[in-house]
C-alpha cells in the first residue's frame, strides 16, 4: 500500500513566476524571509542566489539557521532566480543563455542582468513591500562568471558578490587584468572567490583562470573593493558549491 506523505515546506518562504519586462522570459523567484523578525526591518540583507532552482532552498536555510547564532546576518531575505521548470536539460540551456559571459551572447546576459536589477528589486519593494539596506549577487561556475561580469557593468548595484568557482574561460572578462583595472564601483563593495583544489578535468580551465583572477586583483583591485580569495581543499566542482556559499557569504555579510 502506497502511504501519503506530506509535502515538505520551507518556513515563511514562497515562489513566484516573473515575467521579464526586458526579454519576456519567464523566471521563477523562490523567496525566502518574507516576513520581518526585526524590529528594524530596514536593516535586512538581500541575498540572490543564482540557479535558484537547485541552490535556494540550502542557501535559505542556512542563512535562516546562522542568523539565530550569528549577529553579523540580521535577518536575511534570499531569493533564488530560477526557471519554471524541473527539466534538468532546460534548466541547463537556460542557465548558459543567461549567465554565461560568452562573445556571442552578451545581449542575453545583459538583459539577465537588467531584468535581476530592475524587475526582481523593483517587485520586492512593490510588490511584497521588502526593504534591504545591503544586496549580495551569488552564484556558482557560470553562476560565479556572472557576479564578475555584473561587478563590472556600468551600474553596478550590489554591495558584495559571490563567484563560486567562476567559469571564466573564453569569455568577455578572460583578460582578468583588463576587467579588474577597468572597474567602476560608486560604494564600498565586497567579493568572494572560490574554487575546489579538485575541480577535476572537466573544469580545468577553472583551475588554470582562478591564479589569474586573484593576481588581478592583488594588483588592480580598486581601494573601495575588498576581497577574499580561497581555495578548498579536496573538494571538486560539485562538491565545492556549498562550502564556498556557507564561507562567502559569511564574509559578504559581516
Amino acid at each position: 500500500m502506497l502511504t501519503r506523505l506530506n509535502p515538505v515546506t520551507l518556513p515563511d518562504s514562497a515562489y513566484h513566476d516573473l515575467s521579464s519586462t526586458i526579454n519576456n522570459q519567464i523566471y521563477r523567484l523562490f523567496i525566502g524571509g518574507i516576513r520581518s523578525n526585526n524590529t528594524n526591518s530596514t536593516e535586512r540583507p538581500l541575498v540572490i542566489i543564482l540557479d535558484g532552482n537547485w541552490l535556494f532552498a540550502s542557501v535559505y536555510e542556512y542563512l535562516r539557521t546562522q542568523s539565530l547564532f550569528d549577529p553579523a546576518i540580521v535577518d536575511p531575505i534570499v531569493v533564488g532566480i530560477g526557471y519554471p521548470t524541473d527539466d534538468v536539460n532546460t534548466l541547463l540551456h537556460n542557465r548558459q543563455r543567461d549567465m554565461a559571459p560568452l562573445p556571442g551572447s552578451i545581449d542575453k546576459v545583459d538583459q539577465f542582468l537588467s531584468f535581476i536589477c530592475q524587475d526582481v528589486l523593483s517587485f520586492l519593494k512593490t510588490e511584497l513591500g521588502l526593504a534591504f539596506n545591503k544586496e549580495i549577487l551569488a552564484g556558482h561556475s557560470w553562476g560565479g562568471a556572472f557576479p564578475l561580469y555584473a561587478m563590472g557593468s556600468i551600474n553596478p548595484v550590489f554591495d558584495g558578490y559571490l563567484a563560486s568557482s567562476p567559469s571564466i574561460y573564453g569569455t568577455v572578462i578572460e583578460k582578468m587584468d583588463d576587467h579588474i583595472q577597468k572597474l567602476s564601483l560608486t560604494k564600498n563593495t565586497k567579493l568572494f572567490t572560490s574554487l575546489g583544489s579538485d575541480e577535476g578535468e572537466q573544469f580545468l580551465d577553472i583551475s588554470e583562470t582562478f591564479p589569474l583572477l586573484v593576481k588581478a586583483l592583488e594588483q588592480y583591485a580598486p581601494n573601495n573593493l575588498n576581497y577574499q580569495s580561497f581555495i578548498f581543499e579536496e573538494e571538486n566542482h560539485s562538491s565545492v558549491t556549498h562550502a564556498a556559499l556557507a564561507k562567502g557569504l559569511r564574509y559578504l555579510l559581516d
